[in-house]
Order: C-alpha cells, then sequence, then structure tokens
C-alpha cells in the first residue's frame, strides 16, 4: 500500500530547500523521518497478528535525492489491503483515501486453494474443530484432522460469501503524522527563521 499526505507548509520549506544551510536541510529530514517512525510504530502496535507476517511488513524507506527529502512508508505484505479495506460487502473505504485501486486488488483470484490451505493452516495452529484426548491435547486422528477440514471449509465459504471485516492499522496514522510533522515543522520555522 502507498499512499502520500500532504503537510501545510512543508512545500514551502522543500521550496526553499536549496537555499538552506545543510544543518537546516538536515532538520527537515529529521521531522519526516520522525513522523515516519511514528506510523511505522503506531501501524504495528495496532496490526491484527496471527503469525506476524503483516507486522514484518511495515517499515520505511528513505526515499530522498539531491533535490528532495522524503519517506516512504509501506506495509508490504500481500493481504495488507485485505485487513485495512475488509473485503466483499464489508468494504468500508477510508475518507481521504483512493480506495479505489485497493478494492480492485481485493477482487477475486484463482481457485481459492491457496487460500483455503491459509485457512486450514490457521485452523489446525488454534485448534479449532478438532478432537482433543483425554489429556486435553490436540487428537492427530482421522477424525480429527476431517473435523478441522470442515472448519476449514465453513470459514473459507463464510469469507468467499461475506468477506472479512475490516481491521483498519495503517491509513488512520495519517493524522497523527501529518500533526507530527507540522509540528516539527512550525518549530524549525520559529527557531531557524526558513
Amino acid at each position: 500500500m502507498k499512499v502520500t499526505v500532504q503537510v501545510q507548509g512543508l512545500t514551502e520549506v522543500l521550496q526553499k530547500l536549496h537555499t538552506l544551510p545543510l544543518e537546516v536541510r538536515g532538520e527537515v529530514k529529521g521531522i519526516l523521518r520522525r513522523g515516519a517512525d511514528i506510523w511505522v510504530r503506531n501501524a504495528i502496535a495496532e496490526v491484527p497478528v496471527d503469525m506476524g507476517a503483516l507486522k514484518r511488513g511495515i517499515n520505511h524507506k528513505d526515499i530522498s535525492t539531491w533535490n528532495t527529502i522524503g519517506y516512504a512508508v509501506s506495509s508490504n505484505s500481500e493481504y495488507s489491503s485485505y485487513m485495512e479495506f475488509g473485503t466483499k460487502r464489508r468494504f468500508k473505504a477510508i475518507p481521504g483515501i483512493d480506495s479505489s485501486v485497493f478494492k480492485s486488488a481485493v477482487k477475486e483470484k484463482g481457485s481459492g486453494k491457496g487460500f483455503y490451505d491459509n485457512i486450514l493452516n490457521w485452523v489446525k495452529r488454534k485448534g479449532i474443530g478438532g478432537l482433543q484426548t483425554k489429556s486435553g491435547r490436540m487428537s492427530k486422528s482421522r477424525d480429527s484432522q476431517m473435523a478441522q477440514e470442515q472448519a476449514a471449509f465453513a470459514i473459507y465459504l463464510s469469507i468467499k460469501r461475506h468477506g472479512v471485516k475490516p481491521h483498519p492499522f495503517f491509513f488512520h496514522q495519517i493524522p497523527i503524522v501529518k500533526q507530527t510533522i507540522e509540528q516539527g515543522l512550525q518549530d524549525l520555522k520559529r527557531d531557524k527563521v526558513i
């Protein structure tokens, strides 16, 4: 997922960037880095976690060049948009974000076999539907495995029919980051007379 955040005053600061001393350019870059760090930290704290792949895919990268300063914040998991927006009739657009790009990304692809396999693995990790032994452990019997497969298939059908609820973790960081960057630029403007 990729997003651009517009910050009041940033355009003017960046236009003056070539005339600013290197120290001030470094401070502007530090303000943007702080915003990117906050975005990543907050998104990681709020992301739904099963095995951690979605969490590990949230990061930022310095995309500055000789005449621009910037950071790209991304969530690189293939199912980030599914978790952020939901799917099917549960899809929920986020105000201020052009979610049409993401809505088209959640269209059904392929046979669903890999999707079912992922659900079955999740069901087995969580111990859903399986039979327990007298000691309370998950039985490895064929009946237990079939019960887990049936539970996984029921979950698979439900998701295929109804979709999944959104679990926003990424884009609602924008106002927090925007405020942090704007405040940092205002402080810099006051202190350094940009």
